[in-house]
Formats: C-alpha cells, structure tokens, sequence
C-alpha cells in the first residue's frame, strides 16, 4: 500500500484520486493529512485521514461504480448527513459535494464495470445512467460489515504484507470486498433507496452559483449578484450551502476568496507583487483582517506562504 503523510493541504488535495475534485479547507484543526492507496486486484481503494474539516465539491471520473464510505467523524455528502448507515454511491460524472467540519476518515471505492459483470456503461445502459449519484442507507449491520472488511484489508497493507496480483490470496481479497459492494451497487434500480428530497434542484442551484464564483471575469462578487445568479432567494442559497457545505453563503464565499489568494500567493514572485496587492486583488480591503484569517486557515501567514513557496 503506497502511504503518504502531508502537512501541505495543497499537495494533499493533489494525490486524492477516484474524483475529478476542488477541494478547500473551511476551518484548520491540525495541519495533518494521511492517504493510503491500494490496487485490490482490479478494485482501487484510497483511505483518507483528515485532520480538520473539508469542502469537496466534483464529479466522479473513470468507468466504473465509486463509493464513498464514512469510517470516522461526522460528515455530509450532496447535503445530507452520512450517519452510520449511509454511504454516496456515483457512477462516472456522478456529482458530490462532500463536508465536514471536524477531523474525520474515509474510504473510496473504485470498482470497474467490467468485474461487476456489465458492459461499458453508456446512457443507454439499464443498471445505471452515468453522471449520477445516491446517499444510500445500506442498513447498520451491512454498513458494519464493509467497515470492518475496510478496516482489515487497511491493516493487511498497511503491516507490509505483500500480495503478487494474481495470488489467490489477492483474487479472495478482492471477492470479498465485491461481495460485500455489489448488492449496494445493485440497489440504485430501486427509487426506494434513495434518501431525502430530490438533489437536481439543489445542485442546479450551487452549479449557477460555482460557475459565478470560478468566472475569471467575475472575481470579485457580491451576495446579491450571486443570488441573482442562482434564481432563489437568500434564505434558499442560505440553506443550500448549510446543507451541501455546512456553511452560510458569505461565510463559504469569504473561504474561497482565501483559497484564491493562497494560489495566487504560491504562484506570484515577492520580487513583482505583495501580500496586499494579491489580498486586494480578491477583495480583501482591510488588510490586517485578511492576514487574520489567513492564518486561522492556513496555518501561516499570506507572506510566509509568499516568501516560502516562492525561496526555492
């Protein structure tokens, strides 16, 4: 199992695989970030272990069926809570927004179409259109079970035991862990398992709105504009993103004005710009405040990340 510590959020949000991600940090408890990557035969695992919360917003790529399982810490995913019976199940392009505002653990699981028996999944498919994805309620002792096996196979690679890939040993892994996957899998033919209110409406709302925010014409915004924007009103955008992100709108927007302006100040030289040229570039007019909160979030001040990132 290929292991990796970070103490960087920007490389670790880097080697999180399994989705096409835009991953940002809503409040900072410890600066610590583990990821623990395995081939399971034909399956692939990532095991993640966050320090703090996090604000994950995409889609899920490649061919095949991803699930994301909840191992620790209280988190929520396409605005609904994944308590311990609940997992997010996606197919390719199937959008997720995942938040959490304390330390937590998780799992991705990447299964190919091919191993689940079915052809190469089109439109036309009847197990399951692409683009999409579920909160699935798998029932406690089911959910128990593939937290269990998770958590043995983590401990099988992590002890530095080694497989060849087409041991038998490896192949019974893998059949296990299938097993274990596929009647989830098989469950998304039945509306019934879905949970909570239709999710179109809701992530039809935040796209109007992230596309509002990731407009390079349009970087500095205001509540109105965005709420334009969606089409709804203030109290809708409002518990939107409380329930997708698990922060208000200007609380959200404020962090993400942060994370614009950390990439700016990793990529700018200290000899052509300055912290509160690129701070004003975002909107950022009172300077000792946004260094404040800079620090609250990151761990470090806008001109240690300047000078640091740019030393090399």
């Amino acid at each position: 199992m290929l292991r990796n510590q970070f103490t960087e959020f920007e490389e670790y949000a880097e080697a999180v695989i399994h989705a096409d991600l835009r991953l940002k940090l809503p409040s900072l408890v410890q600066p610590k970030w583990e990821l623990e990557t395995e081939c399971l035969g034909q399956i692939g695992l990532q095991f993640g272990k966050e320090g703090c919360g996090i604000i994950a917003d995409g889609s899920a790529q490649k061919f095949g069926y991803t699930l994301f399982v909840p191992l620790a810490g209280i988190q929520f995913a396409n605005g609904q809570p994944l308590e311990d019976r609940r997992l997010l199940l996606m197919t390719p392009g199937g959008e997720l927004a995942i938040a959490s505002k304390v330390p937590h653990d998780w799992c991705s699981i990447l299964i190919p179409f091919e191993l689940l028996g079915y052809e190469q999944q089109t439109q036309q498919d009847s197990h399951a259109s692409v683009g999409k994805s579920w909160v699935i309620d798998i029932g406690s002792q089911a959910m128990k079970r593939l937290r269990q096996l998770l958590l043995e196979l983590q401990h099988v690679f992590s002890s530095g035991s080694t497989f060849p890939a087409m041991s038998a040993a490896m192949e019974s892994m893998q059949s296990e862990l299938l097993t274990a996957c596929k009647p989830i899998i098989e469950r998304t033919s039945s509306s019934t398992q879905m949970m909570g209110r239709p999710a179109v409406n809701r992530r039809e709302i935040i796209d109007r709105v992230m596309s509002q925010l990731e407009s390079p014409e349009n970087i500095n915004f205001s509540i109105d504009e965005l709420i334009n924007a969606a089409g709804v009103s203030e109290r809708t955008l409002r518990n939107v993103f409380l329930e997708y992100y698990g922060l208000a709108p200007h609380r959200f927007f404020v962090v993400h004005r942060l994370h614009q302006a950390r990439i700016a100040l990793r990529i700018e030289s200290p000899e052509s710009s300055t912290v509160t040229s690129i701070a004003a570039q975002f909107g950022f007019w009172h300077f000792g405040r946004f260094a404040c909160e800079y620090r609250k979030l990151f761990g470090e001040s806008p001109s240690q990340t300047l000078y640091r990132t740019n030393s090399h």
